[in-house]
């Protein structure tokens, strides 16, 4: 041992270390203890080394030299790069089912993996919640085509919107509304965005920058609105 309690050798063997104290932790570093070296920590609580090093709590890995970090606790895990950007990854387990969930995209928010490695997104404005198919709140005059898909929109995992459907309506030649209410907040297209017709001779459907949703035309009287596509959020 050398002064203070400091080992002044370069190799420990011991079959048990046990750190204790009102300060208790450790600091490993690449080489010296020095500016910029900091290479794993193991401390209950964040702070400041005596070299000006910034250390996280809990078990954590740091890249040299610059401002990223792995971070590991009892939560979960936490992954900052040197620019600053945070993801995070925690257990969780909606409605009973165990997911990890993966936050830290700026458009979809919460992402969740199933066991079986799928990923879902969660629900906008609800975070860590399951991601599942809602139905559109058809206007006045429209209805669902019978043995085809309910008029349904969700959100996927990569920011875009999936949107899927059959609906008809007393003949139209020109844009009218397709829903009674704007789409919610996160499934607003940041531009006007068109699905086409999924048949030849069906309408379009239209989800605006303001979140209303229209109906288009196929160019003459149009009874029928089918689609089958994706939009994103975020163009």
């Amino acid at each position: 041992m050398g002064t203070n309690g400091a080992w002044s050798s370069q190799v420990v063997t011991a079959n048990q270390v046990i750190i204790s104290g009102p300060d208790d932790f450790l600091l490993v570093y690449q080489g010296a203890a020095a500016p910029g070296n900091l290479k794993d920590s193991v401390t209950p609580m964040a702070g400041t080394d005596d070299e000006g090093n910034n250390y996280q709590s809990d078990i954590t890995a740091y890249e040299l030299g610059g401002n990223g970090y792995a971070q590991l606790s009892a939560g979960g895990a936490k992954f900052v790069d040197n620019a600053g950007n945070a993801w995070t990854i925690t257990a969780v387990e909606p409605g009973g089912v165990p997911y990890l969930a993966i936050e830290g995209n700026p458009f979809v928010g919460v992402l969740l993996m199933s066991q079986a490695g799928l990923l879902v997104a969660s629900q906008p404005g609800s975070p860590g919640t399951p991601e599942t198919w809602h139905a559109f709140p058809l206007a006045s005059g429209w209805s669902a085509v019978a043995g085809e898909p309910v008029p349904s929109y969700r959100l996927l995992p990569d920011g875009t919107v999936e949107v899927c459907g059959s609906a008809t309506h007393a003949s139209f030649s020109s844009t009218i509304p397709f829903t009674s209410s704007a789409m919610p907040t996160g499934y607003v297209p940041a531009t006007n965005q068109t699905v086409g017709a999924s048949v030849t001779g069906d309408g379009s459907l239209q989800v605006l920058s303001t979140g209303a949703v229209n109906a288009l035309t196929n160019g003459g009287a149009t009874t029928t609105v089918r689609f089958n596509g994706h939009y994103p959020v975020n163009l």
